[in-house]
């Protein structure tokens, strides 16, 4: 199928209509421009008589004059008058009042009781509180003793430690007395030795005793210091002796003589030896004293030298028959692993001091315990004893939410108490007349009628910036001894803030802003013939000013709703000044 679209041939019928519609379309074209163009010349007339022709009157130039008098700056503003001390009471845990002991309106005095309440939940964070608190004293406790038994430790550990380091790392076995060595063990550098081993046997051959046994006859002739001639045959020499001991044993002879032991001191004169045979006469009141029988030469003293400690030979340079002085090195032993030892015992006290610390820091943090329980159950005791509410400050109770026998959630405000004898006004002073409100300064008050007096209590020096203007907050108090204002009403306020007699006034219009090299200034525009002396020069003219006016700048003082304090330049009285123009009612 075709999509074009083939116009028809009219008939002569139907170009008839379509003329007489064709001249419809004319003359109805022609009737909305004449409707148009009548609009367009009242709009243009209109607009000449809105604008003005060359003809029309200009705009009226209004001027004022300065003036001499008087002007007061007042404040006035509305605010919300509130209790200046106020305290809500709320619920500490959820429970079940008990009792309520006051009602709304009541007064009541800081300390009274609000309601009683009980509460399940509060008394079981108590009782888990002070289980808290028990087993954190317990830690403490332990934390301690686990503390003094490490240190206990610690002490040992380090006395072991000083000990052995006092201890010399090396030792020498020394000679006691002068003597010969004998039976001398044959030790190298090097070799090893245990503690108490043998090293040598130090005889004393300075002297050497004789031991004899004389019958009792004798008893009472022979005496301890007395000399005696001692006989050594085999060197066919006599000796000085001495009697040393005296010993009244009872040996039987065998010819049944009673003996007693007489003990006789020789000195060496260097050729005796032990086992050597001899024998000794001592002077008796009747002649020479002889013994039973003769003896043998026996050692004076003889000592054993061991090794003084664990380890290896360091030097040892005697032999047998070696003859030494008294202190004499013998033989020198180095300490077996006692530098070891020594490390082993540093490393354990190390180990041991940081354990002590840790115990030290358990405790701290076992106190801190303490403190955190301590303080939950102070917590819950206070919570606790807030089911037995009182007043925190005195007032007058403003709402109460809370019945005898109602079932309370925690948080939920029971009762709601204002000091309502002192309210505040929260009040803003601009910053033209700020400096001039101080402390103290009466306030009228006006609550529908009704009027209260309050003071300023407090300007404050921060302002606050809104619309091109500062303002800064002031707070009203008012006595509300008598009731007079009630709490969240909205009152109206106002106050004097400053005062000026007998001074330059202008009206505020005739001040205006403008701008200097030293910066945006308040200037005023006089009327005269030249320039003043004074006037200023503008980085920009404003448009409005007309000519014959010069911009003067100047300092203001306070203001009211219709004039402005002029403070200098010192104007004449009756100088004309700029104010602004008016059009006149082109409408007539």
């Amino acid at each position: 199928m075709d999509d074009t679209t083939h116009a028809a041939t009219p008939t002569p019928d139907a170009a008839q209509k379509r003329k007489r519609r064709k001249r419809k379309k004319v003359l109805k074209g022609l009737l909305i421009g004449l409707i148009s163009a009548a609009a367009l010349g009242a709009g243009v007339y209109g607009l000449v008589r809105l604008l003005g022709t060359e003809d029309a009157a200009g705009p009226e130039v209004m001027t004022a004059f300065v003036t001499r008098g008087a002007i007061t700056s007042r404040v006035e503003g509305s605010g919300v008058a509130v209790a200046k001390d106020s305290a809500s009471v709320s619920i500490p845990a959820a429970g079940s009042i008990l009792e309520v002991f006051v009602s709304e309106g009541d007064r009541v005095a800081a300390g009274d009781r609000l309601y009683a309440a009980a509460s399940p939940e509060l008394e079981s964070r108590l009782k888990s509180a002070q289980d808290a608190l028990n087993d954190a004293l317990e830690g403490v406790a332990r934390a301690q003793q686990n503390r003094d038994e490490q240190a206990r430790k610690v002490s040992r550990v380090y006395s072991e430690l000083q000990k052995l380091n006092a201890e010399p790392r090396s030792r020498t076995a020394t000679a006691d007395y002068a003597g010969v060595l004998t039976e001398v063990a044959r030790l190298r550098p090097g070799d090893s030795v245990s503690q108490g081993d043998a090293l040598a046997t130090l005889i004393d051959d300075s002297r050497y005793l004789l031991r004899l046994y004389f019958s009792y006859t004798y008893e009472d002739e022979i005496s301890v210091g007395q000399s005696a001639q001692v006989s050594v045959p085999v060197l066919m020499s006599r000796l000085p002796g001495t009697v040393a001991e005296i010993h009244k044993v009872e040996r039987i002879s065998p010819e049944g003589s009673k003996l007693f032991e007489v003990l006789i001191e020789v000195p060496n004169p260097g050729t005796l030896t032990a086992e050597m045979e001899a024998g000794a006469t001592l002077e008796g009141a009747e002649g020479e004293l002889y013994p039973y029988e003769g003896g043998a030469l026996e050692i004076y003293r003889s000592t054993k030298i061991t090794a003084p400690m664990d380890g290896t030979v360091e030097a040892m340079d005697v032999y047998d028959y070696s003859r030494v002085s008294a202190g004499q090195a013998i033989c020198t032993v180095r300490g077996a692993g006692r530098d070891a030892e020594i490390q082993t015992l540093r490393e354990q006290l190390e180990s041991e001091q940081a354990y002590l610390r840790d115990q030290e820091e358990a405790i701290v943090r076992a106190n801190a315990q303490v403190a955190e329980a301590q303080a939950g159950v102070a917590q819950a005791q206070e919570n606790l004893a807030g089911l037995d509410a009182v007043a925190p400050i005195g007032g007058t109770v403003l709402a109460l939410g809370i019945s005898p026998g109602d079932e309370v959630t925690t948080g939920h405000v029971a009762v709601s108490i204002a000091d309502t004898s002192t309210m505040v006004i929260n009040a803003s002073v601009d910053e033209m007349n700020v400096s001039s409100v101080r402390a103290g300064m009466d306030v009228e008050i006006d609550q529908w009628g009704q009027t209260a007096w309050g003071v300023v209590e407090s300007v404050s020096l921060s302002g606050e910036y809104e619309n091109g203007v500062s303002r800064f907050p002031v707070v009203i108090s008012v006595d509300n001894s008598e009731d007079l204002l009630l709490p969240g009403s909205y009152v109206n306020y106002s106050f004097t803030a400053s005062q000026s007699e007998d001074c330059l006034l202008a009206p505020v219009q005739c001040v205006k802003y403008v701008e200097t090299e030293e910066g945006r200034q308040k200037a005023v525009f006089v009327r005269a013939d030249t320039p003043p002396e004074d006037a200023a020069e503008l980085l920009t003219d404003l448009a409005e000013i007309p000519e014959g006016f010069w911009p003067v700048l100047v300092e203001t003082g306070i203001s009211d709703s219709s004039n402005v304090e002029l403070l200098s330049p010192w104007f004449e009285e009756g100088t004309e000044l700029y104010q602004t123009q008016v059009r006149p009612d082109m409408n007539g």
